[in-house]
């Protein structure tokens, strides 16, 4: 596992910077060394929806999931995912140890393609990304570490794949959590309802 300081690639639409604040809690993020994720859905190269969530609000969410649709989707990812070695693109010229040097976060696998189906990113006109994060730093994960790669992307298809999972009660109790807290980037039009929460 590395720890490297959050990349523009995470930061909020609005803002231009990191998040600030859980969407739920609003605890803040950065100061407090908690962990959070950062999820972000992109159509055409635009973020259309983003949020922060800490580790606490997003277990206690994913719980509200039923166990059907929890289980649903962790099947999914458990057959369309294979083992994505991490590849870790560094500055040359250097002797430092790699858990101090500066990774191109870009240039992982785990973003340049879906890590379900392997499309590659140029090929999506929509997908979804996260990343887990700690303080002011991204964790980057492989699957000996995580369930899936982390940070990682995952294209629309393979994300409709897993919403049409889920159960009337879990469709139902995220429905409830968007109605509460979303708002988009401005000038963007999404129903985010139908994207599914990367929960990772």
């Amino acid at each position: 596992m590395l720890f490297i300081p959050i990349p523009p690639l995470f930061h909020s639409a609005y803002s231009g910077a990191a998040f600030e604040f859980c969407i739920d809690c609003e605890s803040p993020l950065a100061p407090s060394g908690i962990v959070y994720s950062v999820q972000k859905f992109v159509v055409a190269n635009e973020t259309v929806f983003e949020l922060a969530i800490c580790n606490q609000c997003r277990t206690a969410l994913y719980l509200q999931f039923s166990e059907e649709s929890r289980a649903a989707i962790q099947g999914y990812i458990d057959q369309h995912s294979r083992p994505q070695p991490l590849v870790i693109v560094l500055p040359h010229d250097t002797e430092a140890n790699a858990e101090t040097q500066q990774v191109d976060v870009e240039s992982l696998d785990s973003l340049q393609a879906c890590v379900l189906c392997q499309t590659h990113k140029s090929q999506l006109h929509r997908y979804a990304m996260v990343g887990l994060f700690i303080g002011d730093e991204l964790m980057v994960m492989n699957r000996n570490e995580s369930h899936i790669p982390i940070p990682c992307l995952i294209c629309d298809r393979c994300n409709r794949g897993m919403e049409k999972l889920l159960s009337k009660a879990t469709r139902d109790e995220w429905n409830r959590f968007i109605e509460d807290h979303f708002s988009g980037p401005p000038g963007i039009e999404l129903d985010p309802t139908h994207e599914l929460p990367l929960l990772v």
